[in-house]
């Protein structure tokens, strides 16, 4: 059963024997789904420390769904029925994650039928949308609306359609070089259609208008920017795809330069924090470029006041790493709420050591009154015998844990690793810390550089926890994103190869695990 997009021998080779060295339940079997061993993943699904209720249901669920996309579709069905309660939604689950997955390694045609065996008509409307989504990433537009035409429901359909309409109104990211630093990873509208694609881009509209359209000026299909505001107009403010749909219409307006418009969506969407969320990121990035006065007119358009907050606090944050700290402390000082503005101050503080400003870090460390905020400050700011005694003086044994773990990542995030290597022995949780000390390492190192993760995870004193990290930094080497889009970022497939370098750490982390 070693199919579907799975690794060369040696990478499966790797899979299982790190399968075997590590006793986590799922990762252990997440390792033996992705080389393809499913009965060996079952059997671990039914031991004890599998546990019961949600941790074994995922297992059984990841289990299923590997099986659907394997074409093992019996198999699956059999797999899905054994979770508790054995009903068709676990079925339809499989069956429905099986058919998105495959679509995203591009086996459009066997994803489309696993979602025609779905139960559940919502379930299978979601799998069939995803699956156009899919296409249409592809470049297979109208292929994708072809599929989003079979969606019976007219609310799912458009949602569906919209999906499409973003894909084909918008570029992929390399061809964004002039974007500003926090966009880039956003595709902006394009400034243009072809030929072909005003005749798909009318096609769009006319499905979900219901008619011909006549040809006038100022047609939605006329241009990238215009298809992209019409399907917005067109979605709900209730549903999760609608929503998914006007967040992506945000970014890729904000990517193109056109923020009055990427506001005014984002406003549209209904859920306060998600729309909060979106303009947060905007202003961010805007903060980032080096427009503050844009960036502060942006977070004012917020209409909730906690994600109003949080997007000052970031723009306060960036400012201090740009060595700004007049403009930072003012940014901050617009902040009502007590709390918010304290832990502001802290990522000021940090930002400014980070920046190589210690002293001015430290003046602001010492206006923090919140132990909890004022601790990291004080570390990232070189006191860190201060920060150790003021986090440790914090009477909640929750909170001073979680002080000294704030400690951790101020340091990595002024580059002290082997400070913040020392400080996390200190935390009494030795999983949380031993995880901690690693994580703080991959987010510092933007998990580029996993030889020097790999040296900070051989530090962790505790056997298991250590085992643990070793096995997840070799899941994060064997493996690649399935698929670019953020809603799959979480869904990973094995690499078809290893790059000369990678090889020579996974033999590293092999001879890690077993103690060499």
């Amino acid at each position: 059963m070693k199919n579907f997009a799975l690794a060369n021998a040696g990478n499966i080779d790797i899979a299982l024997e790190l399968a075997q060295k590590t006793e986590q339940p799922e990762i252990k079997a997440s390792l033996l789904v992705a080389a393809g061993e499913f009965e060996q993943a079952l059997a671990v699904s039914q031991k004890p420390r599998a546990g019961f209720g949600g941790p074994r249901m995922r297992l059984l669920r990841r289990i299923a769904s590997a099986l659907a996309a394997a074409k093992e579709i019996s198999q699956a069905v059999e797999v899905a029925r054994t979770i508790e309660g054995g009903n068709q939604m676990h079925v339809d689950h499989a069956l429905s994650s099986g058919a998105s997955e495959t679509a995203r390694a591009g086996e459009f045609a066997q994803a489309l039928e696993l979602a025609q065996q779905i139960d559940n008509r919502a379930r299978k409307t979601s799998a069939v949308l995803s699956i156009a989504s899919v296409m249409a990433d592809a470049g297979k537009v109208a292929q994708a609306v072809e599929v989003a035409r079979t969606i019976k429901n007219g609310r799912d359909r458009t949602v569906a359609l919209a999906h499409i309409a973003v894909r084909l109104a918008t570029k992929p990211v390399p061809n964004n070089e002039t974007a500003k630093p926090g966009l880039r990873d956003h595709r902006p509208i394009k400034t243009a259609f072809t030929s072909a694609e005003t005749q798909l881009a009318r096609q769009l509209v006319e499905i979900v208008q219901g008619n011909k359209q006549p040809a006038t000026v100022g047609a939605p299909w006329q241009t990238p920017a215009r298809l992209a505001l019409f399907m917005a107009q067109k979605q709900g403010t209730e549903e999760t795809q609608s929503t998914q749909v006007l967040v992506s219409i945000v970014f890729a307006l904000a990517a193109a330069g056109k923020l009055e418009q990427a506001v005014d969506v984002a406003l549209k969407i209904e859920d306060e924090s998600t729309h909060g969320r979106a303009l947060e990121s905007i202003a961010t990035a805007l903060a980032e470029s080096g427009d503050t006065e844009q960036a502060l007119k942006v977070a004012q358009t917020i209409e909730g006041e906690y994600s109003k907050a949080s997007a000052l606090e970031s723009i306060a944050t960036v400012l201090a790493k740009a060595g700004d700290g007049k403009q930072a402390l003012k940014v901050t000082s617009r902040i009502e709420e007590l709390s918010t503005r304290e832990r502001a101050l802290s990522g000021v503080a940090s930002g400014l050591a980070a920046a190589g400003n210690a002293k001015l870090a430290l003046e602001v460390a010492k206006k923090i009154k919140d132990a909890g905020s004022k601790a990291p400050a004080l570390a990232a700011a070189g006191e860190l015998e201060r920060a150790l005694e003021v986090a440790q003086g914090i009477d909640n044994a929750f909170a001073s844990g979680f002080a000294l773990r704030k400690i951790c990542s101020a340091l990595a995030d002024v580059g002290k690793i082997e400070q913040a290597a020392a400080v996390v022995q200190k935390i009494e949780d030795k999983s949380a810390s031993s995880m901690s000390l690693l994580w703080i390492t991959m987010a510092a190192d933007g998990a580029s550089d996993l030889r020097h993760v790999l040296d900070v995870a051989n530090k962790i004193k505790d056997l298991g926890s250590r085992g643990s990290a070793l096995v997840r930094i070799a899941i994060h080497l064997a493996t690649e994103p399935i698929s670019d889009s953020p809603r799959s970022r979480e869904l990973r497939r094995m690499k078809s190869a290893f790059t000369s370098d990678e090889a020579q750490l996974a033999k590293q982390l092999v001879e890690a695990m077993r103690g060499k």
